[in-house]
């Protein structure tokens, strides 16, 4: 029940990863909308710990409406995704407010005005927590959780609260579109077993079920294509949060996505294997997770020892990425993208074409992207300097035909 009182909040990143990976595997297991909201719901409470959780829409509605998905107030039996038209839908408000921003946002002290529509639903309520989720990169649905304590969210969790939600709502979508998917293959078999039972006679309303055919096929295609492009938005999602740990806001892993994209076309790649690349870089930081956040967030020097804390990253990373075939391009770049052309780098000492030439090019792009990015412990550098910067370490941190590819 939404008013249950709220789970105990784990301390550390290993543990959140954990229970993020044991989330997607629940979720899983089911194809109904109603049981993944109560699998995440379930869940939800062991990551972030809250007394009731609200779920709202903007889809198909117009500034300033939204509708209620999720609500104690609402019947439990009705299938939010098949029967969206008998939920509440609200004009205005505080909830309504937070929806069309878009943002993840934490309110520490929650005040409701006497004529917001959404008041019933958050009665009792001292903080709340809204969490989007983006469908093709915008954001439509968010997650509302609240507690009965004041400041009860931290913010620096936000994206352990940003990844739940959106391995909820990735799933939702693929449960939807596997749904359509085997609709459209019952589709074909009958129209196949129409075709085969057809007489000779009849040729014409064959050929017709044919192009029929032909069209069901598309629908399988699309549908599958769909699915895959909701993998790679669950993957980014992972990656943006081991970045929220370094306070960033998820724009690196995207800058390098574009940086690592544009080396590979100019190198030669086709444009499929570039973007392929471009998708297994944004995982090249997955093992800061395991790094601890006073070592991660130092704004000073580090000292031998958390400096060999902080290089175990690379090694972490590979291991969180499997064995599956996969993923493994993006295992070569979590563990080989600080190894540098003449050997000097880590954690394997690799030199020259024996470092893989997926992190050659990773480690490229995220040391332009750090240089121009400011950080803790220093301020960002120009383009141009950090174009000299590279063309200097040319055959030394970096491979020179790679650093050619990037110069242009």
């Amino acid at each position: 029940m939404d008013d249950s009182p709220a789970a105990a909040v784990p301390a550390n990143h290993h543990d959140l990863l954990s229970m993020a990976v044991a989330a997607a595997r629940d979720m899983s297991r089911f194809d109904d909308p109603q049981a993944l909201m109560r699998v995440a719901q379930t869940h939800g409470r062991r990551m972030v710990g809250f007394d009731r959780s609200l779920a709202a829409t903007r889809r198909d509605l117009a500034w300033p409406h939204i509708r209620l998905m999720r609500s104690p107030l609402v019947d439990e039996r009705i299938d939010p995704f098949r029967h969206a038209d008998v939920l509440p839908v609200l004009e205005g408000g505080l909830l309504a407010e937070l929806l069309y921003a878009g943002e993840p946002r934490v309110i520490d002290e929650l005040t409701v005005a006497s004529d917001d529509p959404a008041r019933p639903h958050l009665e009792g309520m001292r903080s709340l927590a809204g969490i989007p989720h983006f469908d093709r990169g915008e954001p439509v649905d968010m997650m509302f959780h609240l507690s009965k304590s004041p400041a009860a969210f931290a913010r620096d969790r936000l994206g352990e609260m940003v990844l739940l939600s959106t391995l909820f709502g990735q799933a939702v979508l693929d449960s939807a579109h596997a749904r359509e998917l085997a609709e459209s293959q019952r589709d074909m078999k009958e129209q196949y077993d129409i075709i085969a039972n057809l007489s000779n006679t009849v040729l014409d309303e064959a050929m017709n079920l044919k192009g029929l055919s032909a069209e069901l096929e598309r629908r399988v295609k699309e549908r599958t294509r769909e699915l895959a492009e909701a993998h790679l938005d669950t993957i980014y999602m992972l990656a943006i949060a081991a970045e929220a740990k370094d306070q960033d806001t998820g724009q690196h892993v995207r800058r390098i996505h574009g940086l690592t994209r544009r080396i590979a076309r100019s190198l030669g790649l086709s444009d499929n294997d570039a973007e392929a690349l471009g998708n297994a870089s944004v995982l090249h930081d997955i093992g800061k997770i395991h790094v601890p956040d006073q070592i991660l967030k130092k704004p000073g020097a580090l000292t031998a020892e958390e400096t060999a804390v902080m290089r175990q990253h690379t090694v972490v990373g590979e291991r969180i990425l499997g064995d599956k075939s996969f993923f493994a391009p993006a295992r070569r770049i979590a563990r080989s993208h600080h190894e540098n052309w003449d050997g000097s780098g880590y954690p394997d000492a690799t030199a020259g074409e024996r470092i893989p030439v997926e992190a050659r090019v990773v480690h490229l792009a995220d040391v332009y992207d750090a240089l121009t990015s400011p950080r803790v412990y220093k301020a960002a550098w120009s383009p141009g300097e950090a174009m000299d910067f590279v063309k200097e370490e040319s055959g030394r941190m970096f491979d020179p035909e790679v650093v050619k590819a990037f110069v242009g």
